[in-house]
């Protein structure tokens, strides 16, 4: 990032070649600039230049020159005639100008120039002569553009042969001519046959020209996308481009047919119809919302990918019907769509992936219960939001099948057994959402590659099993593969047994209120991962870990002795932890979430060694903590959060003597009942976090954390004036009153965050003393209106950000924000008075234009 006051020293150096000024903020730029006589490149983006400086033209030697996102750049000199050498040439918002420099037509040269606005008195004759332009080109405002205007200058871009990408926009709402207007254009816009990529948008005319259609005209052409023409009706069938492979029909409410003679254009029956016209070489198809498409070519040899939204019934059966050599399927919001069409399964037996989504009048995938035989090639199915869809037993013999995933289909009752026995390559199932979804998933024996499973929120699916119930003590391990169950708001499934599936890693079994018994968990040697509970508000215990008949063959001191983390979740009726937890001494990481009536942590808490990290979330009668004698044994713990616990009442040092030594991070949310928070003795902490804690009125010990890395604080007592003292130790005598200290404030803290409430008007002026502080965020001080002065004490500051300050009027002044000298950063959200305020025609934009990067309300600044 260049400084203001360096630039208009570069002129020393006579030989520069690349001088880039990306978002450079300075008020002006040094004439002397235009000395650099032989600079080849020059970088002006993100940049507030409202006219590019004469000295620009003046760079007779210049190559590429860069204006990206100069949105106050208005316009282009004629004197650009100048830069006789310009190859490149970066803009983006040059299209919205209200012309192009005439003298642009002479750079003959210029190789790039990614984007074009036409303009009414000259169109786009500019580009006439810049038949050395390659790669992309987009035109727009194409809707500017007189017929007269080209037919002067015919065939304005055909000797453009190193274009390879023509992209051409009408904007709609500042076209001056009409539908057939729009057709003289584009039938004068025929590009030079070298070109593979043709896109148009926004184009008004009934029909397209006849050279886009035409092989000996585009011999080259191999993708070609077409949208929002609004008016359009007919699609020629481009059956005669014969390198094109990818085609794109995007947003066309009136389109009726692509391809097709006269006399089948006319046709207005309501049946699905094929044009005798073919696609022969496109292999990728996309039709989106093109809801009256009724009439498609007959044959598409080539096609591999289809996707298909927003078409009616008519339209997807006459695109699919002869369809033989599809290997990816994709169908959606297609409302009419009630079968699919006969045999189009069977009929492309390379299919590989097939997802059909949000037709909501979809019955069947046959018409007739047919044994899908020839599917066998299917890696992937996805049925989604299929209201209608009540059974898929037309669907079997899916032996290849990896991937199955069914979610939201309200009406479905139903999976045969059948279904499941086939299903002997699948490797991930998804089930989510099936209201209706009764009976049992049963997993096929022959399924050894399974890795996950999923069942979420089909509460009348009664069990999940394997599809033997005689499984015998050595058979066991089933499932080599499997690594992943997760099965969550599924009430009525009442027991489950995962005997078989010892290679488990990840296991999830949550909202589950019909659950009353849990097997074989002390099998799953390999588990890391468990969540559980939130089952039958009913049982006063939790189901029992281990079973009276897996006793004996349990060692309770090596209870799932690769398990890492746990999250545990209560009901109303549990007042205990499930005691069989003692055992799991390997724990790292352990939530105890919702266990409403829990009023203290057992004893035996003392004895997960290995614990790490400790997560109490919604206990709301849980009053305190375990004590030194109850828990000294956990020397490792380094993160302790307490969230939601309204009874919850203080965090003093006698409380937590066991672990002041080595708490790295202390997260405090939500906690109303916390009165006072004691962090003396806590030296090694790096995180602390202590928020929504309504009641809270005295933070002692903040000045002993010296080695605090990061730290949030607020909102406290909604009621109070000011915040609580963050002072103590050397920064206040034995009267309580401030004095000085040659120690710095938290010598270790680089980010701050600090959220107010609307009681306060002024920041804690103790932050004045964080003088090694890199990052500060400043939230929801809504009565605040100036910044205080003393923020340039903050010499360290890198990083600033405020947001949700409504009445912020006031930065500091323009001295102090100057102090702030390794500031790069200024950003903020929701401080509608300081907004209008840093404007650059604003009061606060002298205090602020040094600062390289001004991120302020979402957007860069204006």
């Amino acid at each position: 990032m260049v400084e203001e006051t360096k630039i208009s020293s570069f002129f020393k150096f006579k030989l520069l070649r690349v001088l880039n000024l990306n978002g450079f903020r300075g008020s002006d730029f040094s004439s002397s600039l235009g000395k650099l006589k032989h600079l080849r490149y020059l970088d002006l983006s993100y940049t507030g230049i409202k006219s590019l400086p004469k000295w620009v033209t003046r760079l007779y030697h210049l190559q590429t020159l860069k204006l990206i996102e100069c949105r106050e750049l208005v316009e282009l000199p004629e004197d650009l005639i100048n830069l006789k050498k310009l190859r490149h040439l970066f803009i983006d918002h040059g299209w919205k100008w209200k012309k192009m420099p005439q003298a642009m037509g002479e750079l003959d040269e210029l190789q790039t120039l990614p984007v074009f606005g036409a303009c009414k008195e000259n169109g786009i004759s500019v580009l006439e002569n810049l038949n050395n332009l390659r790669g992309a080109l987009e035109i727009r405002r194409l809707g500017l553009v007189r017929k007269t205007s080209l037919a002067k200058r015919a065939n304005v871009l055909s000797k453009k042969s190193k274009l390879r990408i023509l992209k051409l926009h009408w904007d709609r709402d500042s076209s001056i001519g009409d539908e057939g207007g729009d057709l003289k254009v584009l039938e004068e816009l025929q590009p030079h046959p070298n070109l593979h990529g043709l896109f148009i948008e926004g184009f008004g005319g009934v029909e397209f020209p006849r050279w886009m259609s035409n092989g000996s005209l585009l011999p080259n052409l191999k993708s070609m996308k077409i949208s929002n023409c609004s008016n359009c009706e007919h699609i020629p069938s481009f059956g005669e481009l014969a390198c094109l492979e990818r085609l794109g029909i995007m947003n066309m409410s009136k389109v009726r047919s692509i391809g097709g003679s006269k006399d089948e254009q006319m046709d207005t029956t309501t049946t699905p119809q094929s044009s005798s016209y073919s696609c022969l070489k496109v292999m990728k198809l996309s039709i989106k919302n093109c809801p009256k498409l009724r009439m498609t070519p007959h044959s598409f040899p080539s096609l591999k990918s289809l996707k298909l939204e927003d078409v009616g019934g008519m339209g997807v059966v006459s695109i699919t019907s002869s369809l033989t050599y599809l290997t990816s399927l994709f169908i959606t919001r297609c409302e009419d769509l009630e079968f699919l069409p006969e045999r189009l399964l069977r009929n492309n037996e390379q299919l590989i992936i097939f997802n059909v989504k949000k037709c909501p009048k979809l019955k069947a995938f046959q018409e007739e219960e047919l044994m899908v035989s020839n599917s066998s090639s299917l890696r992937e199915l996805k049925i989604e939001d299929c209201d209608a869809l009540k059974s898929i037993s037309d669907l079997r013999g899916l032996t290849s099948l990896q991937k199955l995933e069914i979610r939201s289909c309200g009406e479905l009752e139903m999976i045969p057994k059948g279904f499941w026995s086939s299903l002997v390559a699948v490797e991930s199932l998804y089930i989510y959402r099936c209201k209706r979804l009764k009976g049992t998933i049963e997993l096929s024996l022959s399924s050894k590659h399974l890795r996950q499973v999923q069942i979420n929120s089909c509460p009348n699916l009664e069990r999940f099993d394997i599809c033997s119930s005689s499984t015998t003590q050595q058979q066991r391990v089933l499932f080599p593969c499997f690594h992943t169950l997760e099965i969550w708001d599924c009430s009525a499934i009442s027991s489950i047994d995962l005997r078989s599936f010892a290679s488990l890693h990840e296991l999830k079994i949550t909202e589950c209120s019909g659950l009353h018994a849990l097997q074989g968990l002390p099998f799953l040697t390999a588990l890391e991962e468990l969540n559980i509970g939130g089952f039958s508000p009913a049982l006063h215990c939790f189901p029992p870990l281990i079973n009276e008949d897996e006793g004996d063959a349990v060692e309770f001191n090596n209870l799932l002795p690769s398990l890492r983390e746990l999250e545990i979740m209560g009901w109303p009726a549990l007042q205990f932890l499930p005691h069989h937890l003692q055992y799991l001494t390997t724990l790292k990481s352990l939530i105890i979430d919702d266990f409403t009536n829990l009023t203290e942590l057992p004893e035996w808490i003392g004895n997960l060694a290995s614990l790490e990290r400790l997560v109490i979330m919604s206990c709301e009668n849980l009053t305190h903590l375990p004590s030194k004698e109850q828990i000294q044994g956990l020397t490792f713990l380094k993160k302790l959060d307490i969230y939601f616990c309204p009874n919850f009442q203080s965090i003093k040092q006698p409380v937590l003597p066991w672990c002041h030594t080595f708490l790295h991070e202390l997260y405090v949310h939500d906690c109303d009942g916390v009165t006072s928070i004691d962090l003396g003795s806590f030296v090694s902490l790096r995180e602390l976090k202590i928020t929504e804690c309504s009641g809270l009125h005295a933070l002692q010990g903040l000045p002993f954390l010296t080695a605090l890395e990061k730290l949030e604080l607020g909102p406290f007592s909604k009621d109070s004036d000011c915040f609580p003292s963050l002072l103590g130790g050397d920064y206040v005598d034995d009267n309580g009153d401030e004095v000085a200290s040659n120690t710095p404030l938290l010598p270790s803290l680089r980010k701050l965050v600090i959220n107010g409430w609307p009681a306060l008007q002024a920041l804690p002026h103790h932050l004045q003393h964080l003088t090694m502080l890199k990052s500060l965020m400043i939230q929801d001080f809504t009565n605040l209106m100036e910044l205080p002065e003393w923020i340039g004490n903050l010499a360290s500051l890198e990083e600033l950000e405020i947001s949700r300050c409504e009445n912020l009027t006031h930065l500091p002044s323009k001295e102090q924000m100057q102090r702030l000298t390794f500031l790069k950063r200024l950003s903020g959200v929701g401080c509608p008075r300081l907004k209008e305020r840093c404007r650059r025609d604003g009061p606060e934009w002298p205090k602020i234009s040094h600062i390289p990067y001004l991120h302020i309300f979402k957007h860069k600044l204006d």
